[in-house]
């Protein structure tokens, strides 16, 4: 039969996420650092963006500045918002919602 992937997430605090949420809820950190282009689905770049709008969360992306770098324009990632910073919030119920959609086993 066809070869299936596999791959194993390992979180310490034995729950999906569980340190990282720690972590955050700690340090008070409203929002991430990364962009919204930066999430663990990798099939979409834009799910997170899609997952905002869908569920009427967008005023939980503000800007980075990025967009206004010329150097990033011809990524074309500037003008969809792909350079937002999604609140912490808004980026843990994604992956809550990615981890309920996805195919998987918790072991």
């Amino acid at each position: 039969g066809p070869s299936t992937k596999k791959v194993c997430v390992v979180d310490p605090s034995g729950e999906w996420l569980g340190r990282w949420n720690d972590n955050f809820d700690r340090l008070g950190i409203e929002y991430l650092r990364s962009p919204a282009l930066a999430h663990p689905d990798h099939f979409d770049i834009n799910s997170l963006l899609a997952y905002a709008v869908a569920n009427d969360r967008e005023d939980e992306l503000v800007e980075s500045g990025c967009a206004q770098i010329r150097k990033l324009f011809g990524l074309g990632q500037t003008q969809v918002g792909l350079w937002k910073l999604p609140s912490t919030r808004l980026f843990r119920d994604f992956c809550i919602h990615l981890a309920r959609q996805l195919k998987h086993d918790f072991v």
